[in-house]
C-alpha cells in the first residue's frame, strides 16, 4: 500500500441518521492570542540575614479564542438540529497580584520563607464551554468580565526550619544526636468562586399542519 493511501483521511459525511450536525468555523482573520506581563519590586535588607520583598504582578491575555455557538435557522428543516461553534478572538483576561515575602537565611540555627499573596484574575470564562448561543454571530454580545474560576484572592503560605542544637558528648553521641532539625510548613488561602453553570440546548421549534 502507498503512503499516500495509507495516510489517507476517511471521507468526511454531513450526513447522520439522528438528524443531528456539529460543524466548527474559524475567522479568517484569526491571530495568535498575546500575553503581556509586568511586574516591579523593591527589596530591603532587614540585619545580615533577613530581606524583606514587595513586589507588583501584572498580566493581560489578549485576543484569546472564544468559542460561541449559533444556531442558523436558514440551515434547519424539521426534524433537524444543526449547530455551528464559531471560534474567534474575541476572549480577553486580565490579572493583578501584590505580594510580600520575608526570608531569613541560615542563622543560628534558624531559617525561614513567609509570602503572602493578594491576588485577582477576570476573563470572560476559563473554558471552552463557556461560549453563548444565538441564530446569528452579531447577536452575541460579550460578558464582562467576571472572577476566572481560579481566581483565589488571598494566600499565605510559610516555610520554617530549625536545627536542633546538639551538645558534643563524644563520638557516638555525635553520630546520634548531631544534624537534627525540625521543620513546619503552613499553607492557607481563600476560597475559590462559586461557578453555576447553566447549559442550554437551542431546538428549533416547527408546527407541523
Amino acid at each position: 500500500m502507498s503512503p499516500s493511501r495509507r495516510f489517507r483521511p476517511p471521507p468526511f459525511s454531513t450526513t447522520f441518521s439522528s438528524n443531528v450536525l456539529y460543524t466548527t468555523a474559524f475567522d479568517p482573520h484569526l491571530q495568535l492570542p498575546v500575553s503581556l506581563q509586568w511586574n516591579a519590586a523593591i527589596q530591603r535588607e532587614l540585619g545580615g540575614k533577613q530581606t524583606l520583598t514587595a513586589t507588583y504582578l501584572g498580566s493581560d491575555g489578549r485576543r484569546l479564542l472564544r468559542a460561541n455557538h449559533v444556531i442558523p435557522p436558514a440551515l434547519v428543516t424539521p426534524g433537524d438540529y444543526v449547530t455551528v461553534t464559531a471560534i474567534r478572538n474575541a476572549g480577553y483576561s486580565h490579572y493583578n497580584a501584590f505580594q510580600l515575602q520575608f526570608q531569613r537565611r541560615m542563622a543560628h540555627g534558624l531559617q525561614a520563607l513567609v509570602s503572602y499573596n493578594l491576588a485577582k484574575s477576570s476573563d470572560l470564562g476559563s473554558t471552552d464551554v463557556s461560549g453563548l448561543c444565538a441564530q446569528h454571530l452579531s447577536d452575541i454580545v460579550l460578558p464582562p468580565l467576571t472572577p476566572s474560576d481560579y481566581d483565589v484572592r488571598q494566600s499565605f503560605g510559610a516555610a520554617v526550619s530549625y536545627e536542633v542544637p546538639a551538645h558534643s558528648w563524644g563520638r557516638t553521641s555525635n553520630a546520634i544526636l548531631r544534624g537534627w532539625a525540625v521543620d513546619g510548613l503552613a499553607r492557607v488561602w481563600s476560597a475559590p468562586p462559586i461557578n453555576i453553570t447553566v447549559k442550554l440546548q437551542a431546538r428549533a421549534a416547527h408546527e407541523t399542519a
